[in-house]
């Protein structure tokens, strides 16, 4: 299922809302010199009017979690362009573009906050585990488990680094899938607190409270790295920390090591891992520097009914990215 209301669903939908909002932010955005003022409050109305559409043709009118998260991105948006307007750009004090000053402003509730998962995690809201995707071993409608696909990529012995592992147990069943040399990190000094109570005497497991986008780790610690999600959740909000943290994942693989990526898109290789440089940007040009990635397989889970639709299977694609030399 999708936890507590929010869940891959959720982030889902944000993430085409976010395109499509960035797309007309860009209109804007695009007429910047001081004689192209005029042309940028007209382009900046049509954009509003725009928003409008969007937001009447969207979930945003809905009390679901989808359409709240909607409706406050739409507001967010809207927000910006009429400080703009009066001259209070990004920069100045009528926004703040953080993820906790959006959530403050706008109740924008995104997956990358750590305030988000603390509260989650401190409230229960995740019970005991929970995973987002299906759990280690846990078959699909197909009968294919996420260790078919990838377990014969790790050595017994690999360093194994478990980015934003959450309540998941899939670090203590790959701990007792025979390897041996695991470090989780998250976001939450709440849900690391619990793992390390819950798996303390377990010879191999560690845990750290960390951000993913500046992790303690020295450059080529680990052989492999896994994420459930954790771009998912990264997409879902403003997407500002995908770029640091792909960076940082690339910083503490050794030439050669795995990324092993699970996620409900199937564009990530070419919008994250080969992006163009143009996209990235000059300084970030080498983040995407995975010489070798593939999608090794896809899952299919089924996804529970709800009051008004039947239940369907949703797809899972697991990538596995090879960092260059």
């Amino acid at each position: 299922g999708d936890g507590p209301g929010l869940g891959p669903s959720v982030m889902a939908a944000q993430s085409k809302l976010i395109g499509r909002l960035l797309e007309l932010a860009q209109k804007v955005e695009a007429l910047k010199g001081d004689d192209q003022q005029e042309e940028r409050a007209a382009v900046s109305q049509q954009v509003e009017a725009e928003l409008a559409e969007l937001e009447a043709s969207s979930d945003a009118q809905a009390e679901s979690a989808v359409g709240k998260q909607q409706a406050a991105l739409i507001a967010l948006v809207r927000s910006a362009l009429r400080s703009d307007r009066d001259g209070e750009g990004p920069d100045g004090d009528a926004e703040d573009w953080s993820e906790e000053g959006l959530r403050k402003k706008h109740g924008l509730i995104t997956y990358a906050s750590q305030a988000y998962w603390d509260e989650a995690y401190a409230q229960g809201s995740y019970g005991e585990s929970f995973d987002w995707y299906g759990a280690w071993s846990e078959g699909d409608v197909n009968g294919r488990s996420l260790r078919d696909l990838v377990r014969h990529l790790f050595k017994d012995d690999a360093r194994i680094l478990v980015l934003g592992c959450g309540n998941s147990n899939m670090t203590r069943l790959m701990h007792d899938d025979g390897l041996q040399r695991i470090t989780s990190v998250d976001i939450s000094d709440k849900v690391i607190e619990q793992m390390k109570e819950r798996h303390q005497g377990l010879e191999g497991l560690e845990w750290y409270a960390m951000d993913a986008s500046k992790m303690d780790f020295e450059t080529g610690a680990f052989d492999v790295a896994v994420e459930k999600g954790l771009f998912d959740a990264l997409y879902a909000g403003t997407g500002e920390r995908v770029r640091p943290v792909l960076t940082e994942v690339q910083r503490v693989l050794k030439p050669g090591g795995r990324l092993i990526s699970v996620s409900f898109s199937g564009d990530r290789i070419q919008r994250l891992f080969k992006g163009s440089d143009a996209e990235r940007g000059e300084a970030t040009a080498e983040a995407s520097d995975f010489g070798e990635c593939q999608v090794t397989g896809e899952l299919s889970y089924r996804k529970a009914a709800t009051t008004d639709e039947s239940p369907t299977s949703k797809a899972i694609y697991v990538y596995d990215c090879v960092r260059s030399a």
